[in-house]
Formats: C-alpha cells, structure tokens, sequence
C-alpha cells in the first residue's frame, strides 16, 4: 500500500493523466535501487471486464508519467518508470479497491511483527472504515487487520479446469 509522501504526491501528480488516458491508477511504489529510484505504477482499466491493460497502453501511460514526473520532480536523482497491469492475481490499491473483491480470496503482506506473521490469507468478508475483515479457512477464524499494517494485497486466482481447455 502507499505509505511514503513521495508515492501520495506521485499519485497526486500522475492520477489526473492516467485517468484522463483511460485508465485507473491502483497503485504507486518507489524504491532506492543502487543508485536511482525505481517508480512502478499499476494499471487497470476503467472496465476490467471487457478491456485489459495491454503494452501499448503501458507505454502510453510510461512516456507521459515521465513527462509528468520530469517537470514536477518529487525525488531527487535518476529514475526508472516501468508502468504495468495490475496481472492475474490482481494486486489491490487503495482502500475502495478492496469492496470490489469481497468474497474473494487474498493475500495480504504484512508490516513486520504484525500478528506474528508475515503474511495472512484468507477470503475478504468485509470493509469497514480503515479496516478490512478476512476468514481463515482452515481455521475458520477471522482476522481484522488495519489498512497500515497491509504493505502489499493481491487476489488469488482460482484456476478451474476450463482455463486449461
């Protein structure tokens, strides 16, 4: 999830564009690697259900977030800009991107030493204020886990055999 100021003010910076281009902005991240920052934005479409994000669309969105980020830089030094889909197992953004998928399976990275794990998963069974509700399946329990304690949260794609054929 997005915690530092400069992935807030990217999205500030950079959501406007993305959605005047078609696309919704699910998630910002940006990382110190060696010596430049590495700033990856996730996509998806405005209609998941007819349209999927494709490379001609992430190159689109890479050259104008460059421009974007170029004029108006919220980092010092050199950067890397890699744009993708949010992929098949549908990494989650901000907090209202989670009611879409209630019902559904995720898993939810963790802050350190949080619940003494590093990860839970488990079906999302609500949303409510800045916390969301998961069932464990096997232990059939269920975990309230805050929003600042999610680094990262993706569905998990359940194959059946059809997706085979």
């Amino acid at each position: 999830m997005e915690s530092s100021s400069v992935e807030r003010r990217l999205r500030e910076l950079l959501e406007p564009e993305i959605l005047a281009l078609g696309f919704r902005l699910v998630l910002v991240s940006v990382d110190r690697e060696q010596s430049k920052w590495m700033v990856r934005l996730y996509l998806d479409t405005m209609d998941p259900a007819s349209r999927r994000v494709n490379i001609e669309d992430c190159a689109k969105v890479s050259e104008s977030s460059s421009l974007l980020i170029d004029n108006d830089t919220p980092f010092e030094g050199a950067y890397t800009i890699e744009v993708s889909s949010r992929g098949i197992n549908r990494l989650l953004g901000p907090k209202d991107d989670f009611k879409s998928y209630i019902g559904k399976r995720l898993v939810l990275r963790l802050e350190k030493g949080y619940f003494g794990k590093k990860e839970a998963q488990g079906t999302l069974i609500g949303v409510e204020g800045d916390r969301l509700t998961l069932h464990m399946g096997s232990t059939a329990q269920e975990l309230d886990v805050p929003f600042s304690a999610i680094r990262r949260a993706h569905l998990v794609y359940d194959f059946d055999r059809n997706d085979f054929l």
